[in-house]
């Protein structure tokens, strides 16, 4: 892997070679970021060099590896750990798609798209990679051609012929359901057709394939609406995964995720306020739930994390990563100044904090005070 690094920030001779991430068709700022999570976020790499990575584990898999031992190789596909659409080994993410099981990883950061994605037994694959927060749109179409293309056996998705269903019909569906705690997704007319609207993600078209059945268009979930014990629920399957089954809310508001994602921050808060006064320990109410919500929408939906990350100082206000979050998030979307209040109360909320070690509070302190900088244009 001869163009790959983890050099932070790129050595110039690196750095001529490199793309501008971009954010709604405009270069961002500094052109790439430089992150201190190296693991997650340091790699630089290009397609060729990751689909050698893919295919060494596949070799390492069959004792065949160069670099890689059979017996990490086995660890890093194989299920220690339940994912929403799949499961995890050491490093990747697994799932199985009709007759076949896949190792990949998706990579997402300020203006770049990526996803890495191959199939275990046959070796065939794909890696794609996009200096643009919206390139992830594309992937999922690009993966289906890809794989019609090189008869990906049993990867190719169905074909189905779009049913027409009555007004009366669909209208029927409309409303919330429930996959779990604070889990779910809504379901809406529009223009006589039927969407899946995911709190804090694009509404998707369902496609109806039968009365009771449908496809969504962008992400090929299929939906099946059945009864259990007189109630209506769905069956919903991503990615050919185990169904996850969904009950009708009998009011969206009884879940806060719904508030919030229709832009009624203090509403969600006050439903959150009270979770976390019951169990402290909720994992609906995690500082790290949050942060994870708004990781998935900072750079293509950035005004809608800065909501949710709204609620993580709501309810941890003596949190400095809380408020670090939030800065973060503010200076993404152009908001320096709001970005320099949070960075300087987040540093406020450090020093305060008897937990952290003075070490502990010397590293954020020297890393917050560069964001506040960098938020001020100071070089």
């Amino acid at each position: 892997m001869t163009n790959s690094t983890y050099e932070q920030p790129l050595p110039p001779e690196r750095a001529l070679h490199a793309a501008s991430g971009h954010h709604d068709g405009r270069v961002i700022a500094g052109r790439r970021h430089v992150y201190p999570e190296m693991a997650a976020a340091g790699l630089w790499t290009t397609p060729d060099d990751l689909a050698q990575f893919l295919i060494e584990i596949r070799h390492a898999r069959e004792g065949r590896g160069a670099h890689v031992s059979k017996d990490v190789a086995a660890r890093m596909t194989t299920p220690v750990a339940s994912a929403r659409g799949g499961e995890v080994g050491l490093g990747f993410f697994l799932w199985k798609k009709n007759d076949g099981e896949y190792f990949g990883h998706n990579g997402d950061d300020a203006g770049f798209n990526a996803m890495s994605l191959a199939q275990i037994g046959k070796g065939y694959g794909v890696v794609m990679m996009a200096n643009s927060d919206d390139g992830s749109r594309l992937f999922p179409e690009l993966r289906r051609a890809i794989a019609r293309e090189y008869a990906w056996g049993g990867y190719d998705p169905p074909r189905f012929d779009r049913k027409v269903l009555a007004p009366s019909a669909l209208a029927a569906l409309e409303g919330g359901w429930a996959l779990g705690d604070d889990d779910g997704f809504r379901l809406a007319v529009r223009e006589g057709r039927l969407e899946l609207l995911v709190p804090m993600a694009a509404p998707d078209e369902l496609v109806p394939i039968a009365p009771d059945a449908f496809v969504a268009r962008a992400s090929g979930a299929r939906v099946a609406f059945a009864r259990s014990d007189g109630r209506e629920e769905i069956l919903l399957t991503e990615d050919d995964g185990e169904p996850q089954r969904a009950k009708r809310l009998a009011n969206d508001a009884a879940s806060p995720i719904f508030l919030l994602d229709a832009g009624r921050t203090q509403e969600a808060i006050s439903m959150y306020r009270k979770r976390l006064r019951v169990n402290p320990k909720d994992p609906v109410v995690a500082r790290e739930r949050f942060r994870r919500l708004a990781g998935d929408l900072v750079g293509e939906r950035t005004a809608e994390a800065i909501r949710v990350l709204e609620v993580a100082t709501a309810l941890y206000p003596e949190s400095p990563d809380a408020h670090e979050w939030l800065a973060d998030a503010c200076a993404e979307n152009g908001d320096l100044t709001r970005a320099h209040g949070e960075y300087a109360t987040a540093l406020r909320a450090m020093s305060r904090d008897p937990k952290a070690s003075a070490d502990e509070k010397t590293i954020f302190r020297a890393r917050v005070t560069k964001e506040m900088q960098r938020a001020a244009g100071i070089p």
